[in-house]
């Protein structure tokens, strides 16, 4: 049994990651634009989208679980959509900005972290104990 702190940090977390994400994509587009390719800039936007998708994703996942006070799996949903944002999303913005070539490696793992995560979501909204507060 997960408790109330555990899915009020996934929202705060989830929020702050929503507000980079969107700070993130605002630089992109006015601080950015013009010195990237076309390719940078459809990686940076790529990193943005994943990011505010996932990042919602954490805010959503939190508030199911204060609601129904479920366990294990929405822990692992949570915490892989935060590795995720971290390496798929951070690869891509290192790419597209640092040009860092070597870290596209990271890229592969964090797309499993969010597709692990969306599966164990997945996984609890089946088989969970949809008990009312």
């Amino acid at each position: 049994m997960t408790t109330l702190k555990t899915s009020y940090n996934f929202i705060a977390v989830g929020a702050f990651l929503a507000m980079l994400s969107v700070l993130l994509g605002a630089f992109g587009a006015h601080g950015l634009n013009a010195h990237l390719t076309d390719y940078g800039m459809a990686t940076y936007q790529t990193a943005v989208d994943y990011h505010i998708y996932h990042a919602l994703g954490l805010i959503g996942l939190g508030l199911y679980e204060a609601r129904y006070q479920t366990s294990g799996w929405l822990n692992l949903a949570g915490f892989s959509f935060i590795t995720g944002i971290l390496l798929f999303c951070g690869s891509l913005y290192a790419l597209a900005v640092f040009k860092l070539q070597w870290l596209v490696f990271l890229t592969p793992f964090g797309g499993l972290s969010f597709v692990i995560g969306w599966a164990c979501f997945t996984i609890q909204a089946i088989k969970g104990k949809h008990k009312t507060p």
